[in-house]
């Protein structure tokens, strides 16, 4: 009995030292590599392995690599993954490099990105950014709620004229 809890303490050990190195490993290699070498990398990675690069390093070494990174590789995992793992790193890091992020993504990726956040954080990061990127946000945001008011007004009439014609 002794010898199976000494056997099952060092292997649980054993995972969680070799987990840690992993992490520090993958900290130090991407602070290191240089931008191009990064690219290469994440646009060879999986979007999943990438999303879990970027959630296990919401530091100082992920918003230097989100901010160096070429567009179409940053937007591509953020638009697949618009989960709870982007929303963290968003909210997190409300700071003149999400901004960039959001300026570069297509309206629609980041309005669902943004219907997704809570509305401080979107306050947040929309009162802390009030540039030309901030006011198109805004006019889509307010083109969407319009037309969502007009699609559920279109479908009352709809009902309304299909419930008169099942009383004529």
């Amino acid at each position: 009995m002794l010898l199976l809890c000494q056997l099952t303490i060092g292997n649980s050990a054993k995972l969680s030292l070799s987990q840690r190195t992993t992490e520090i490993t993958m900290k130090l290699l991407l602070s290191r590599l240089t931008t191009e070498t990064t690219m290469k990398l994440l646009s060879r990675l999986t979007t999943e392995t990438t999303m879990k690069l970027l959630s296990r390093h919401t530091t100082e070494t992920t918003i230097k690599l989100l901010s160096r990174l070429i567009t179409e590789t940053t937007i591509k995992p953020l638009s697949r993954h618009t989960t709870e793992t982007t929303m963290k790193l968003l909210s997190r890091h409300t700071t003149e490099t999400t901004m960039k992020l959001l300026s570069r993504l297509s309206t629609e990726t980041t309005m669902k990105l943004l219907s997704r956040l809570s509305t401080e954080t979107t306050m947040k990061l929309l009162s802390r950014h009030t540039t030309e990127t901030t006011m198109k946000l805004k006019t889509q945001l307010a083109l969407n709620l319009a037309q969502v008011k007009t699609e559920g007004l279109q479908g009352i009439q709809q009902i309304d004229a299909s419930e008169q014609n099942v009383e004529k």
